[in-house]
């Protein structure tokens, strides 16, 4: 099995946590697979080199490649421009995950396991401190298929990343309306509530321009406004299997 760690977006402020968060996570990830995996880190400071120096292979001797990608933009600008793309057909899997959510409980061997065994193409685990509380609000012994998963932790195949990055606009960088139109997409998504990740820190982006944004983005796909999205698409989870 190879697996590549897919850092969004990185760096100021609060790099420190979010060096130790990063610490922490690739860590817990060696623990869990006992497999060497590669990493692509996206980095919005171009000159910082402060993560450079804190993540390498003689720190780190499990990461087999570290790809790096600097540039000044958010999120899906990073994403659009990243170089190493052209790489990720190699990999098995692909574990999404931002750079403020710390790994609590995960289980990498057993997601790959639920994802497969019922379809899923975008499975998350649950998330302390979201935005929505439909994220963290079952008992771990659930799995509920969902229409909308919010984009912290994913667990991907190649051609699954693939449709996640299709689904994004270079116009709506912060990617604010996504997390909402996967059952519009047809995605067959789901949260696991066995395994959990927590969000640290708050939003450092300016709301009314991700809001701004997001409203073009749902007009791209018919709807004349959020309320008209929320009128028109409201379900959420749909079904829940007891694992």
């Amino acid at each position: 099995m190879k697996l590549l760690y897919y850092l969004s977006a990185i760096g100021t402020p609060n790099l420190d946590i979010k060096i130790k968060i990063l610490k922490n996570n690739l860590t817990q990830i060696y623990q869990n697979i006992n497999l060497h995996f590669d990493i692509i880190i996206n980095c919005y400071n171009e000159d910082d080199t402060e993560i450079e120096r804190e993540i390498n292979k003689s720190v780190f001797p499990f990461l087999e490649n570290i790809y790096m990608h600097k540039k000044r933009g958010m999120l899906v600008e990073l994403w659009y421009t990243n170089p190493h793309h052209n790489i990720l057909e190699n990999y098995d899997y692909i574990l999404y995950n931002m750079d403020d959510v710390e790994f609590s409980n995960i289980n990498i061997w057993e997601l790959i396991d639920i994802k497969n065994r019922y379809g899923i193409e975008f499975i998350s685990p649950k998330i302390v401190a979201s935005s929505h509380p439909y994220m963290n609000m079952h008992e771990p012994n659930v799995l509920a298929f969902s229409k909308r998963i919010e984009i912290y932790t994913l667990l991907f195949s190649y051609k699954d990343f693939l449709k996640f990055l299709s689904i994004n606009s270079i116009k709506n960088k912060h990617t604010w309306g996504v997390d909402k139109v996967l059952g519009f997409y047809n995605i067959k998504s789901a949260i696991c509530y066995k395994f959990e990740s927590i969000h640290r820190l708050p939003s450092s982006s300016d709301p009314n321009e991700a809001m701004k944004e997001m409203t073009e983005y749902l007009k791209s796909l018919g709807f004349e406004s959020d309320h008209d999205f929320e009128t028109r698409c409201p379900e959420n989870i749909y079904e829940i299997v007891y694992i």
